[in-house]
């Protein structure tokens, strides 16, 4: 055989077989490509999973505890175990009563609407519960119903019925909003602000 004719053959032989190899190395890439990509996805979808499953637990914890510390059960505990914060006056102010700092936290502390403590954490003359004053509204607390706030025109209406050493009692909850009805809960009885006025029921 003509030795041009070998050497053509030899190589068009040897560009066939590294046509072959580079079509396998392409092929054994993208294959690598699709399973880095496939094993990212699973992944991605794993920390997801994880991330959303980590939140509901989360959010499931904390109505939980607001829930409990809503219907005078045992109380929620603060976010902090004590706090020392600057009153309205100027003075300083340390909260240690669990069940009235978690209320309070509730709120956002001195930054939320109630704001600064215009004193300490102070006993009632019932001897049954305790009180905080504040800024936008006064946490009261007892051992039967638990930590709550009253403010507003609905605190204006305890007031004028005594307080808690009146025909109503401690309060039993915080605000409710239905619509545009506003209710708290006492132990005897209900305040409801509704067209401008409060009235006990």
């Amino acid at each position: 055989m003509n030795a041009r004719i070998t050497r053509t053959i030899g190589a068009v032989a040897a560009a066939a077989i590294l046509t072959t190899g580079l079509a396998a190395c392409d092929k054994a890439k993208d294959a690598t490509d699709s399973a880095t990509s496939a094993a990212g996805s699973a992944a991605a979808a794993a920390t997801s999973a994880a991330g959303n499953a980590a939140g509901q637990a989360t959010s499931a914890a904390g109505a939980a505890a607001s829930n409990v510390a809503g219907h005078g059960g045992p109380e929620a505990k603060p976010a902090v175990p004590s706090t020392t914060l600057r009153s309205a006056g100027g003075t300083e102010v340390t909260i240690t009563d669990a069940p009235i700092l978690a209320e309070y936290a509730k709120y956002g502390y001195d930054k939320g609407h109630l704001g600064a403590p215009l004193g300490p954490v102070a006993p009632l003359p019932d001897h049954h519960g305790k009180f905080l004053t504040l800024k936008g509204g006064t946490i009261y607390w007892s051992e039967a119903t638990g930590a709550h706030v009253v403010h507003g025109v609905i605190g204006d209406k305890w007031g004028e019925v005594g307080h808690e050493a009146g025909k109503l009692g401690y309060p039993t909850s915080d605000e409710t909003a239905e619509g545009s009805t506003i209710k708290q809960t006492f132990q005897h009885g209900t305040i409801t602000f509704a067209d401008g006025k409060a009235t006990v029921s």
